[in-house]
């Protein structure tokens, strides 16, 4: 289903096979899923390969494998700028900076993800972990929630996580 859906039998069965799953998952989780596969606690995880990566020593990459599934969600992390920021043109300034290329190397080479800079990875010795052709293959971008639809999904998230 489409992940900006707020149809309620399409949620209704959405929710019904995550808790179908969730009898054979340790967890849902954010933020401790790469130290767990890293020290082996877990066999499998779903999450970013830049966080699994970023525990691991490079000579342990190769035991790893980060694949994207079919109609998987892509998500792009971005900078943004308040609006009645006091200080808007330094904010400017220092984006178009982080964005410059030789400034930009420094982000790729910590997260080794696709560049969203052209000419980055190019200047760079650092293989990104994640393959490009992969991601635009196989993921697409979610469509934006609209309030009902973000306060249905909010719901039934809080009830899966509620679950036994």
């Amino acid at each position: 289903y489409p992940s900006d859906s707020a149809d309620d039998k399409q949620l209704q069965e959405a929710k019904n096979k995550i808790l179908e799953w969730k009898k054979n998952l340790a967890k849902f989780d954010a933020t401790s899923f790469a130290k767990g596969v890293a020290t082996g606690e877990f066999y499998a995880v779903h999450g970013y390969a830049e966080n699994v990566y970023g525990e691991l020593e490079e000579s342990e990459y190769g035991n790893f494998d980060f694949f994207i599934p079919k109609d998987a969600m892509m998500y792009i992390d971005s900078m943004a700028i308040v609006k009645n920021s006091p200080n808007k043109e330094n904010a400017y300034k220092f984006l178009e900076f982080l964005y410059r290329p030789e400034n930009f190397i420094k982000v790729y080479e910590f997260f080794k993800t696709p560049s969203v800079i052209k000419g980055v990875e190019e200047k760079s010795k650092v293989k990104p972990t994640v393959n490009r052709a992969q991601v635009v293959e196989n993921a697409k971008l979610p469509g934006a929630l609209s309030d009902e639809a973000k306060e249905k999904q909010d719901k039934i998230w809080n009830e899966i996580k509620l679950a036994n």
